[in-house]
C-alpha cells in the first residue's frame, strides 16, 4: 500500500529564511522554490517541503505542525482501503500539479497524514 515517505511538509512563517536555513546551514540542495512551496533534496526518496504558513488555515504563528506524505502507487484505491478501515479522510483527491495527485487524511490523535501518487 505504502511505498515510502514522499515528503514531509513544515509550515514555515519566512520562506526566505527557511530556504537559507536548509540550505547554508544543512548543506541541503533547494529542487523547487515559489512563494508560498518550495522543496529541499535530502539525498534520498524523501523531500522536505517548506509551505508558508500564513496561507494555510489552521496553521500560522505557534500553530504550526509536521504533515508526513506517504508515496503510493494508486492513490484511488489506497484512499478507498483508508475509507473502508474507518480512516477520516479530510480533503479528497486533487490533482495539486500535473501528474500529482495527493490526498489527505486524520490519524487517531488529530495529526494531518497525506498520501501522494506521481504519475
Amino acid at each position: 500500500m505504502i511505498t515510502h515517505i514522499d515528503h514531509v511538509v513544515l509550515f514555515v512563517e519566512d520562506m526566505d529564511e527557511a530556504i537559507a536555513f536548509y540550505t547554508n546551514k544543512l548543506e541541503l540542495e533547494l529542487a523547487y522554490q515559489s512563494k508560498e512551496y518550495s522543496e529541499i533534496k535530502t539525498g534520498g526518496q524523501t523531500t522536505i517541503g517548506l509551505h508558508l504558513a500564513d496561507n494555510v488555515i489552521g496553521h500560522g504563528s505557534g500553530g504550526a505542525t509536521t504533515q508526513v506524505s506517504f508515496a503510493v502507487d494508486d492513490i484511488k484505491a489506497v484512499r478507498e482501503l483508508l475509507h473502508d478501515r474507518g480512516v477520516k479522510i479530510s480533503r479528497q483527491i486533487e490533482e495539486i500539479a500535473p501528474g500529482r495527485f495527493m490526498f489527505n487524511f486524520i490519524d487517531p490523535y488529530g495529526n494531518q497524514l497525506s498520501c501522494f501518487e506521481s504519475t
